[in-house]
């Protein structure tokens, strides 16, 4: 979506569908997230830039503003509460038990989680 530049009205419903339930899955996980139910370094490890990402694309493209005007209230908080973690945080790295940053989402466009040091 947020590559193509298209918007939420431009989407065919059961493409609406997938994005809205991507969406959702990404805040059920935020949801963990904040409630410390699972490994916060595994969910920064495998899925924090890309939570971040598709909050910022669903921001940019107004899908976010469409959604709460639907539903009369702020939806996925705990997506936005998960990409702000994640926004918080450039260098969107974390310590392994090694002491070895794990770094996520690198400059060169990788996203794929690698050991440095």
């Amino acid at each position: 979506m947020g590559e193509k530049g298209q918007r939420p009205e431009d989407l065919a419903p059961d493409e609406f569908v997938i994005v809205n339930h991507a969406l959702a899955s990404l805040d059920m996980l935020g949801y963990l997230f904040y409630r410390r139910l699972v490994p916060r370094r595994d969910v920064v490890a495998m899925w924090g830039t890309t939570a971040m990402r598709a909050c910022r694309v669903a921001q940019d493209t107004g899908l976010l503003t469409m959604r709460d005007t639907q539903n009369q209230m702020r939806v996925w908080p705990y997506l936005r509460y998960l990409a702000a973690w994640m926004d918080a945080r450039k260098d969107h790295s974390i310590r392994l038990p090694t002491g070895r940053p794990l770094r996520v989402g690198h400059d060169d466009g990788e996203t794929s989680p690698t050991a440095v040091g």
